[in-house]
């Protein structure tokens, strides 16, 4: 099988609808992306990589990073160390913990430059201004955002029952349009930077409280998942298809046991809990971590 192939498989089964409506209704329209958005990297002749995430849930207990995203941000960004690409990860002040935990569990902590962005009261952390100039001089490349809410329409980022998150969350979304970068993202349900490159009508149609909470900014490449984690581990499995000098490396962490000790310590030391759910569980959007540990053996199988 090609890596065309292989990559066009994994696409489909990561598509998964679990509920949410907008995989079914939109997965036509970005049938292709997650090989495009992996050549954009693969092809690069001096990549460098960007990625934010963390999904901050104030309405949990505690009030905490969900477990989505954190996971998927950090396998991908073992897998441009291993490939040698320079590779930094950007949160703010709220999900920090989450994105500390996960990066020392997955053993990569001292190779991935994080950048923490404080909110509008917080002076003594890095600006978005700040955190911009550093991206350009470090020649930042591609920009990936891997669930992360951004703006609606009216300007606020809001939660999937349509909570305003604006007081807990650092408009990020400035720094993924901010440069010429290419702008890949990664979502699963409609209010996530990069969802604006689906019409709003479709998101508005199907999926509950689409209208109000749809987020405005688009990218050059989206990649729908059932669980923006799911995207994370497939966009890492195609540079190893579009790779196979480095496959091997990104397997190495690539797999059920890494990916279960980094939810533990996430949801131990981060605190992070299921953003469903709305406490401490060792689970991700409601599904227990045996469902998730099939998606990525199903996406191995392919790998290999």
């Amino acid at each position: 099988m090609s890596a065309s192939a292989a990559i066009r498989q994994i696409e489909e089964i990561i598509c998964k609808d679990l509920g949410r409506g907008i995989q079914a209704a939109a997965g036509h329209l970005t049938v292709g992306n997650l090989e495009c958005a992996a050549r954009s990297i693969a092809d690069h002749s001096s990549p460098s990589v960007a990625i934010i995430t963390g999904f901050f849930i104030v309405s949990g207990n505690p009030a905490a990073a969900e477990t989505d995203g954190p996971p998927g941000a950090v396998h991908m960004a073992a897998a441009f160390v291993t490939m040698g690409i320079p590779c930094r990860i950007v949160t703010d002040q709220p999900c920090e913990g989450a994105l500390r935990a996960s990066l020392s569990a997955i053993g990569i902590e001292d190779k991935v430059f994080l950048d923490i962005v404080g909110l509008a009261h917080q002076s003594d952390y890095s600006s978005i201004e700040d955190v911009e100039a550093v991206w350009k001089t470090a020649k930042v490349t591609h920009a990936i955002s891997i669930e992360r809410c951004g703006p609606s329409k009216n300007g606020d980022p809001r939660s999937a029952r349509g909570i305003s998150l604006k007081d807990w969350t650092a408009p990020l979304d400035r720094l993924f349009v901010a440069g010429d970068w290419t702008q890949i993202a990664i979502g699963d349900g409609g209010n996530e930077i990069g969802m604006g490159a689906l019409p709003h009508e479709l998101i508005a149609e199907n999926v509950t409280k689409g209208d109000e909470i749809a987020c405005a900014v688009s990218c050059d490449f989206l990649i729908l998942a059932g669980v923006s984690n799911w995207g994370g581990w497939a966009l890492a499995a195609a540079l190893g298809l579009l790779k196979p000098e480095h496959k091997l490396g990104i397997l190495s962490r690539l797999n059920v046991e890494t990916d279960n000790a980094v939810l533990q310590k996430l949801v131990d030391d981060g605190p992070s809990i299921d953003g469903i759910k709305g406490v401490q569980s060792y689970s991700v959007d409601n599904f227990e971590q045996s469902v998730h540990n099939q998606m990525l053996n199903d996406i191995l199988k392919i790998v290999a």
